[in-house]
């Protein structure tokens, strides 16, 4: 969403849960792909790919996040291909895989265009003062 005022997830416990619970209720499958630094254990990037009966043809790419201390070193780029691997070999019969990235995130967009995605559409989020109890009004542009 670039500079715009809008307000990204805040992820709580609770929230974390609740997440988990929706392509569970939906009976998706899910692919992880985790980064884990050698020297001391910690998570330093995941990449996870949701599959859902009624489109069992198209993944969803759910998130693809790396820490701002790791970023820069190849994780994303390493995580996604190894998940376009292992997905390839597990799915023959999956069609396409579907990312979402912001026009701001260059980084992300060059690895998704380096493993070959293609952009399909693009989305623009546009905001306005406004008069109203909101004080900003934000439309998004298709």
């Amino acid at each position: 969403m670039g500079r715009t005022a809008h307000q990204h997830t805040r992820w709580t416990p609770e929230r974390i849960r609740e997440a988990d619970r929706e392509p569970a209720e939906a009976a998706a499958e899910q692919r992880v792909v985790v980064a884990v630094e050698a020297a001391t254990g910690q998570i330093v990037g995941v990449h996870v790919v949701h599959n859902y009966p009624h489109r069992r043809e198209i993944g969803y790419i759910h998130d693809t996040s790396v820490p701002a201390a790791h970023r820069g070193h190849g994780l994303g780029l390493a995580m996604k291909a190894a998940m376009s691997r292992r997905i390839a070999d597990e799915r023959p019969d999956l069609e396409r895989i579907c990312t979402t990235t912001a026009t701001v995130n260059t980084h992300m967009i060059g690895i998704n265009l380096a493993l070959g995605y293609e952009t399909a559409r693009t989305a623009n989020w546009v905001e306005t003062a406004a008069a109203g109890p909101a004080g900003r009004l934000a439309e998004q542009n298709r």
